[in-house]
């Protein structure tokens, strides 16, 4: 080691196995379940949103942009989960981390943030604004 520099053989062979405590595993459970809350609750608003304010196509569109990522959340933590699993089921050595798939998520909802914004923008500025005629109306 020169300079601070820690080396890694990757071609290391492990010749004893790799020990799982029960806290790894719930752990892995407990981050499951940490995805699918956000997820139900970003649903639960969406569903709310369309639900209550059904008459509104401005809100049912925001409704459905936020499903999406919702939906999103889902598959991505389950798809985590059964990774996380069967890597330790098998006990291999490798990285518990998944650095892309959070940050894609992250710029999902922001996306769909940012285009019911822009939506909602479009509306406001398309739409001419209300007329009132005082002089129809004063005595």
């Amino acid at each position: 080691m020169s300079g601070g520099q820690i080396y890694y053989n990757i071609n290391a062979v492990v010749l004893s196995p790799m020990k799982l405590t029960p806290r790894a595993w719930l752990a892995c459970e407990r981050t499951l379940l940490s995805w699918l809350h956000l997820a139900t609750i970003l649903a639960a608003a969406s569903t709310g949103t369309a639900y209550y304010h059904s008459y509104s196509p401005a809100l049912h569109t925001c409704a459905i942009l936020l499903m999406a990522p919702a939906i999103m959340f889902i598959f991505y933590a389950c798809r985590v989960f059964y990774v996380r699993m069967a890597q330790m089921s098998e006990r291999r050595l490798s990285s518990y981390d998944d650095r892309r798939g959070a940050f894609f998520l992250t710029v999902m909802m922001c996306a769909a943030v940012l285009l019911n914004l822009v939506r909602q923008l479009w509306i406001v500025f398309a739409t001419p604004g209300d007329t009132f005629d005082y002089a129809k109306y004063s005595t």
